[in-house]
């Protein structure tokens, strides 16, 4: 796991795997363990972390032949919009970067495919030490400055059981699924709660990202020595879609972030009032193919239609993907893109 692969001339890549499958589902994730075993090779590395809710036999099962393939072993209930989003991340990036100092770290999900060939990936990290990853600037965003700030400010359990309690009856938990759904609970406890603010400027973004070593190396120190930056986003709603850009976007390392940012694309992750235009994609800051075309999903899951967008990209991965109603496309993909 040390050292670098000096056939290739470049060094260690890790590829970071999250599956969240509180709400991707285990069948999207094993489409990836299949695109795991096509990619198998001495410079890159899947570092998988399996949501705490879920069996993890069957991927190891899918996985046991596979030597640079590892789980981490400290895992999380992952529960959509809440921190434990951030946290299985900041698992993997630890794990990872104390087995070697790997050139990119890579987060996806079961959701990703890979749209390159590995001569093309080889050529493209050997090129670069950038950063990449969706942002979107407050001071030029179209939503309101109070829209935007209190994403960073207001309280939310996401994580919390109150907030995750579906499967339950009884007249209690149809009162609070009422209150959660009217957003009463959390309106009624921002009254009353404290303010909470971080001297930082705010960014918000996408999920995903590509990070060098360096860069991972700052955001594990700096959670290490400022406590009060995790406790602040631990409480908020998606920090996914806010930690990782507001922490690196006020750093040293700003500059050596990929200047693309998506501003003039729409307001922000998640906001009910969207502006996308067909075909869009929204993923251009961290290097993958997404689509919003209104009425195909949220984001739209991809199939042979979209093939030619695909190549002609220019983009690394392609999200999202689906193992059923994806399967001419990945074929596809496997023929023209890894020749098989």
């Amino acid at each position: 796991w040390v050292g670098n692969d000096a056939s290739r001339g470049i060094e260690l890549i890790t590829i970071c795997y999250e599956n969240c499958l509180s709400h991707s589902g285990a069948q999207q994730s094993f489409a990836s363990c299949a695109a795991n075993k096509k990619a198998q090779s001495s410079w890159r590395f899947f570092f998988i972390h399996i949501d705490k809710k879920v069996d993890i036999s069957p991927f190891l099962r899918a996985t046991n032949d596979l030597d640079n393939v590892v789980f981490v072993e400290n895992r999380f209930p992952v529960f959509w919009g809440g921190f434990s989003q951030v946290a299985a991340a900041i698992e993997l990036l630890k794990y990872s970067s104390s087995r070697a100092a790997h050139k990119y770290y890579i987060l996806l999900s079961g959701s990703d495919y890979p749209i390159k060939s590995n001569p093309d990936l080889i050529d493209f990290y050997g090129k670069n030490d950038t950063c990449y990853i969706d942002y979107f600037d407050p001071v030029h965003t179209k939503a309101s400055k109070r829209q935007f700030l209190n994403r960073h400010r207001k309280y939310q359990f996401r994580d919390s059981t109150l907030w995750n309690y579906k499967g339950r009856k009884g007249l209690l938990f149809k009162f609070l699924e009422f209150c959660k759904f009217t957003s009463g609970i959390m309106f009624i406890m921002n009254i009353f709660l404290p303010k909470k603010d971080i001297d930082l400027k705010y960014y918000n973004g996408s999920q995903w990202w590509m990070l060098t070593h360096d860069v991972v190396q700052y955001v594990i120190d700096y959670m290490n020595h400022n406590p009060k930056y995790t406790a602040h986003y631990k409480t908020t709603y998606c920090p996914d879609e806010m930690f990782f850009q507001t922490l690196i976007l006020n750093s040293p390392y700003k500059q050596k972030v990929n200047a693309f940012c998506n501003n003039d694309r729409h307001d922000f992750p998640h906001d009910p009032v969207r502006d996308h235009s067909p075909g869009v994609s929204m993923g251009t800051g961290s290097l993958r193919y997404v689509d919003w075309t209104p009425g195909r999903g949220h984001p739209a899951v991809l199939d042979l239609g979209d093939l030619d967008q695909i190549l002609g990209s220019g983009m690394l991965f392609a999200r999202k993907i689906d193992p059923v109603r994806s399967k001419e496309l990945l074929e596809s993909l496997d023929s023209l893109v890894l020749g098989e």
